[in-house]
């Protein structure tokens, strides 16, 4: 019993010695290989995926929590959450923060009100201190008890919760943060959806919340721009969202999907006018962890997952 303990024990530190090495043999190959930019590199192991990302001026991880928002974006030495949504069993939060390398965020954002943007916020707040915390106005006049509980929690390091709107403009570390929508408060929890843009050097990403397609409209009609090289898909890839008008107007190169395959979700008929235009998808339900990197220069987009 000793020697078979033993004999798992050299197996398990063999094992972790190769999966060092193929970490960093993965990163000096994409390192040293043409062309640099647009890359996949699907890694069999999650913390080579941290360890590759880390390595990058910019990183933004999508773990793989269903059908919820969660998005983490660390870049040079500042960090942005969108969103902290439910957990599904096998995805702890703790473990991903400390992956991450997560000490402090500089910015949170919870896009609406719903469980599944909003549910581990208050476990996160408790135990990492938030700088600062903004959501859309229609959280506050929500007045639900989930909300009441993380406003105690956030008062409590200092933080209190503040509404933003379109127009509104963030700098955070390197990254400039412009809010695209919403202008006014609607009826619906997702119509009002803080839609959010990041500009890092030349890249720029866009993240939707939970928007549907009237409101695309309305954004393509205040004439924001909506140009983006990463397109975080609406509402897990919802048909009511992600219209044929604004995937022209923000031209994405790459499109992210959070994701838990089901019979509706994401739907085809927006995987297919993503396809249409040229887009190259990403799903959490397919990919696991995906973390897309940017070093802030043209064509310098790298994405790596864990499947």
């Amino acid at each position: 019993m000793k020697l078979r303990f033993e004999i798992e024990k050299q197996k398990r530190k063999i094992e972790a010695k190769w999966n060092k090495i193929l970490a960093v043999a993965l990163f000096v190959l994409m390192l040293f290989s043409e062309p640099l930019a647009d890359k996949l590199l699907t890694i069999t192991e999650l913390h080579s995926v941290y360890a590759l990302a880390e390595k990058q001026p910019l990183a933004i991880y999508y773990p793989y929590t269903g059908n919820s928002g969660l998005t983490l974006i660390h870049c040079d030495c500042a960090v942005i959450l969108i969103d902290c949504g439910r957990s599904r069993a096998q995805f702890d939060i703790d473990e991903f923060l400390e992956n991450t390398n997560t000490q402090k965020i500089d910015l949170a954002i919870l896009t609406h009100p719903d469980n599944d943007h909003l549910n581990m916020f208050v476990s996160v707040a408790g135990k990492i201190h938030i700088e600062k915390f903004i959501t859309c106005e229609y959280s506050i006049q929500t007045g639900s008890e989930m909300i009441a509980d993380l406003e105690s929690v956030l008062n409590a390091q200092g933080t209190a919760i503040e509404t933003t709107h379109s127009g509104d403009s963030y700098i955070i570390g390197n990254m400039q943060i412009n809010i695209v929508f919403p202008a006014t408060v609607h009826k619906n929890s997702n119509n009002n959806s803080i839609v959010t843009r990041i500009i890092y050097g030349d890249f720029t990403a866009l993240f939707m919340g939970d928007v549907t397609a009237s409101n695309e409209k309305e954004i393509l009609a205040s004439g924001a721009d909506v140009s983006a090289d990463v397109l975080t898909v609406s509402h897990h890839g919802s048909a009511n969202a992600t219209s044929e008008e604004f995937i022209r107007a923000a031209a994405p190169k790459y499109a992210v999907i959070m994701t838990s395959e089901s019979r509706y979700l994401p739907s085809g008929q927006t995987i297919a006018r993503l396809s249409d235009f040229g887009c190259e998808i990403y799903r959490t339900d397919k990919s696991g962890l995906i973390a897309v990197c940017s070093n802030g220069e043209p064509n310098g987009i790298q994405i790596f997952t864990d499947r």
